[in-house]
C-alpha cells in the first residue's frame, strides 16, 4: 500500500513537472516565433534599427534590460506601430498570443527583480514609531526627545 502511493505520487510528480516544462517551452516558441516573423529583419543584431535589437531576448527574463525590452515590444504590438505597415502584418490573434506571454512573463519577472530575496530590510524608526515601540515594550510612555 504505501509503495503503491510512493509510485503514485512520484507518476504525478513527473507528469506535473513536465506539463510545465513545456508551458515554459511554448511561451518561448510563442514570442521566438512572433519575433523571428515579424521583427528580426530589423531588430537582429546585424541590422539594430532604431538602436534595438531583440535577438538577445531571454525568456523567462535574466534581467532588467529583457524586462525593458519586452515593454518596448508590448507597446509597439499594442499600438499596432510595429511591424510597419509596409511589412507583413500578424494577425490579431497573433498579436493577442504574444502580448499575453510578454505580459505574464513580465509579471512574474517584476517579483523576482523587485524581490528583496528574503532578507529583512533594515531601516530606522521614526521617533514616533521609537516611543511607541518603547510604550509597549514597558508599558509606559518614554519621552525620547530629552534622551538626546
Amino acid at each position: 500500500m504505501f509503495v503503491t502511493k510512493i509510485i503514485f505520487g512520484l507518476l504525478v510528480f513527473f507528469v506535473l513537472g513536465s506539463s510545465f516544462a513545456g508551458a515554459e517551452a511554448s511561451s518561448r516558441e510563442i514570442v521566438d516565433d512572433f519575433l523571428h516573423n515579424y521583427c528580426y529583419d530589423c531588430h537582429d543584431s546585424a541590422s539594430e534599427k532604431g538602436e534595438r535589437e531583440f535577438e538577445s531576448l531571454k525568456i523567462p527574463f535574466e534581467s532588467i534590460q529583457d524586462l525593458v525590452m519586452a515593454r518596448e515590444i508590448i507597446d509597439q504590438v499594442t499600438l499596432k506601430e510595429m511591424p510597419p505597415k509596409k511589412k507583413g502584418q500578424p494577425k490579431d490573434e497573433e498579436r493577442l498570443e504574444v502580448l499575453r506571454v510578454l505580459r505574464s512573463e513580465v509579471k512574474a519577472a517584476r517579483g523576482r527583480f523587485q524581490s528583496n530575496g528574503g532578507k529583512t530590510v533594515m531601516r530606522r524608526l521614526s521617533n514616533r514609531e521609537y516611543e511607541n515601540t518603547l510604550k509597549v515594550l514597558f508599558g509606559r510612555r518614554v519621552d525620547t526627545l530629552g534622551l538626546t
